[in-house]
């Protein structure tokens, strides 16, 4: 009796339903359950469900890792992975037939398990050989259930009248056994295997520099409205602060199945928010877990970078979320303290041209640079910008324009306007008068008097215009093109008579920005300050 092709195929697909058939598809019906009906998912890019709890698609069985993204407003993106497994019973070990004659056998030799990218089983029914030939991706299947966990981060973005919020120092502080990279497979992962685990000691490949962290911090920043396109917001206490990072642990896992990999990542990150003036506000170590990355790239190296930088975004947010760190987010008036009056002696010998002026203006060294400041009484007392002795008030030096050094003490702060009071065991000889009244007007030629750079290069002058007012809060502040340089700050604004007009703030920095500075205006000094002049 002759034997139909197709009667042996379907006899074939009969014996061998748990393992592989020609009539199984190449693609795949997926069924997801959502723990949040409120998510949007994305496969592989694409989006495949919005606002139901349970849902399915189509899958291609092809042996590879999908990426997973699950999107919940007000919370962190999760990421994860699905792939689909060779299933448990399959023709793994049977022989592949290598000569057939349809409806009767000739001649059968067995070697490998494959022909060409086929997968062939071969069994004996009544002394007759029947072939199942299937393409070997359908001997694959994705998991039967899948939960989605709903992302449990929760967003942080700056409010309308929030600080601003910029990172400073990012400080990858990494022992010798503090980044720890590990091979195993997804129940050695699962079930913490350690017999499972391999521990990676030659990790030289994997590349770990400082931007794969300041991006990822920076990123988030810009993104949630913690820093401004291009970056030149003013720096005002009341209205910045910056956050440091000293990353101190590492752990990454490549897990793998079948040829196939994902990976994912562990922090811990020391925080720390400091304020303008570089004082910390608040530290805490938060940990941080990456969701599995796969073929985000065909690069394991940026695999590996991405899941990283999530565990860092992770961190991050749990940081920012903390009671303490939102409060510190929050704009306060700190000027509402109330300042005792200090009364200064009516200044006899005021500069009355700009050599003069220079003669009236000190550098001030600190512990980790140098500023400007100058005399406002012919006693000792004079102005410079809080920033310039925040960090150092008690080890303070003024060097007058004659090449001497005496100790100053602080007197009186203002944070809110950036403003010092110091006192010095001198007789200067020159000090500027305080006016109580505005004496600028926009479009005015003025000149920028200060220490830029290098303290050798103190009492240096520089020409510029008042080429605006601004009001940023409660601070009032005149904006110049005056040549402004790192070691200015605290230094006399003064009119070509050598008048003063105001004091050196900071000045506008940005990629391109040049040409952009301000201070405060030299009539408001007394009221912030809380003097008086007799």
């Amino acid at each position: 009796m002759k034997i139909q092709p197709l009667f042996f195929l379907f006899l074939t697909s009969l014996l061998f339903t748990s393992c592989v058939s020609v009539l199984r598809t190449k693609t795949e019906t997926v069924v997801f359950d959502k723990e949040a009906a409120d998510t949007k998912v994305y496969l592989d890019g694409e989006k495949v469900d919005e606002g139901s709890e349970s849902f399915s698609t189509e899958m291609i069985r092809d042996r590879d890792y999908h990426r997973i993204e699950v999107e919940r407003e007000g919370y962190k993106t999760a990421y994860s992975v699905i792939s689909n497994q060779r299933e448990a019973k399959t023709l793994r070990n049977l022989p592949t037939l290598t000569a057939i004659v349809t409806g009767t056998v000739t001649t059968i030799i067995t070697e490998d398990l494959t022909i060409g990218g086929l997968v062939a089983g071969i069994t004996q029914l009544g002394g007759v050989v029947l072939l199942a030939v299937d393409d070997l991706d359908r001997t694959f299947s994705y998991p039967r259930s899948n939960y989605l966990p709903a992302p449990q981060v929760k967003l942080v973005t700056r409010e309308e009248e929030g600080k601003y919020l910029f990172s400073q120092e990012i400080e990858l502080d990494l022992a010798e056994d503090s980044y720890e990279f590990y091979r195993t497979n997804e129940r050695g992962f699962r079930e913490n295997k350690e017999e499972l685990i391999t521990s990676l000691t030659n990790t030289e490949a994997i590349q770990l520099e400082n931007t794969i962290f300041t991006d990822a911090i920076n990123s988030y920043l810009l993104e949630a409205g913690f820093m401004d396109t291009s970056r030149t917001i003013l720096k005002m206490n009341g209205t910045t602060n910056y956050l440091n990072a000293k990353i101190q642990q590492i752990q990454t896992y490549l897990i793998q199945n079948d040829g196939l990999y994902y990976v994912t990542s562990d922090v811990s990150v020391e925080w720390n928010m400091v304020n303008v003036y570089g004082k910390s506000l608040y530290i805490n170590i938060d940990e941080g877990s990456s969701g599995n990355f796969s073929h985000v790239t065909q690069d394991t190296q940026d695999d590996i970078t991405y899941s990283i930088q999530d565990a860092m975004e992770v961190s991050l947010l749990k940081f920012l979320n903390r009671a303490e760190v939102q409060d510190l987010l929050q704009k306060k008036d700190l000027s509402t303290e109330l300042l005792d009056p200090i009364t200064l002696n009516q200044v006899q010998n005021a500069p009355r041209s700009l050599s003069e002026a220079q003669q009236a203006t000190v550098t001030i060294k600190v512990d980790e640079g140098h500023g400007s400041g100058f005399f406002v009484s012919e006693d000792g007392f004079l102005l410079t910008n809080y920033h310039v002795v925040a960090t150092t008030e008690d080890t303070l030096k003024v060097l007058t324009s004659d090449g001497n050094s005496y100790e100053a003490v602080l007197i009186r702060k203002d944070e809110q306007n950036d403003l010092a009071l110091l006192k010095a065991d001198v007789v200067p000889s020159y000090a500027f008068r305080l006016p109580t009244d505005k004496n600028y007007q926009i479009g005015a030629g003025i000149f920028a008097i200060g220490t830029p750079r290098a303290i050798e290069l103190g009492q240096t002058l520089s020409k510029g215009i008042i080429s605006g007012q601004r009001k940023v809060g409660q601070n009032e502040l005149l904006q110049t093109d005056a040549s402004i340089n790192f070691g200015n700050s605290g230094g006399p604004i003064v009119n070509e008579n050598g008048e003063l007009i105001g004091i050196i703030n900071s000045k506008l920095v940005g990629l391109g920005v040049e040409g952009i500075a301000f201070g405060t205006p030299a009539h408001v000094l007394t009221t912030y300050l809380s003097l008086n002049v007799e």
